[in-house]
């Protein structure tokens, strides 16, 4: 009697809905991406709500990726350090024309704006350009090739790990209306799943 009320109690219990992740893929030189961050707090909080995670990803705009692999560097060692690092990437690559060819060139320009002392900067002048960020540079490409976007920034979304796809930004239409389709996909893909 006690296993047939389990299997009754089992069956029909809600299903549990998978968390819906955004990676939102940017360049530190495009201007729509950093104005773009104006919306993200409610995608982020939309996001968390699924029980999924919103990150960032970057892409070179040319063949110097010295600029993302040090963003993923910092991004690994001090995550909570990420928003005031992509911050001070984006003043340096739009505001200064900084080129960024190096760890080092990072490093220095970014200890000048950023004083913590828990920042390691002899570590990440080293370590900047490390094994781990150019395969997360590599992951980033691919996913964004996976996903078909043609402009930045683009939200790309997954769902159970598996890419769903991506909504880039349109300079016909305003950030406010990327908000919103990012969020109505968002909520759609958490209340279904894959088919």
């Amino acid at each position: 009697m006690r296993i047939i009320f389990f299997l009754v109690a089992l069956v029909s219990a809600p299903l549990a809905l998978a968390g819906v992740d955004v990676v939102k893929v940017i360049n530190f030189s495009c201007q729509h991406c950093r104005n773009s961050e104006s919306i993200d707090a409610p995608i982020r909080a939309a996001v968390a709500q699924t029980g999924g995670k919103f990150v960032y990803a970057t892409m070179p705009a040319s063949e110097n990726v010295a600029r993302e692999l040090f963003y993923y560097t910092v991004r690994d060692a001090y995550p909570a350090k990420e928003p005031a690092f992509r911050q001070a990437m984006f003043a340096g690559a739009q505001d200064a024309q900084q080129p960024f060819a190096s760890s080092v060139e990072l490093s220095v320009w970014l200890s000048s704006r950023l004083s913590d002392p828990e920042i390691n900067w002899d570590w990440l002048s080293t370590n900047g350009d490390r094994e781990a960020s150019r395969q997360a540079l590599g992951r980033a490409l691919r996913l964004i090739l996976e996903a078909g976007s043609s402009s930045l920034p683009s939200y790309v979304l997954l769902k159970d790990g598996r890419l769903v796809g991506a909504i880039d930004f349109n300079a016909q239409t305003s950030y406010a209306d990327l908000r919103e389709r990012v969020l109505a996909q968002v909520r759609a893909l958490h209340s279904k799943g894959i088919e």
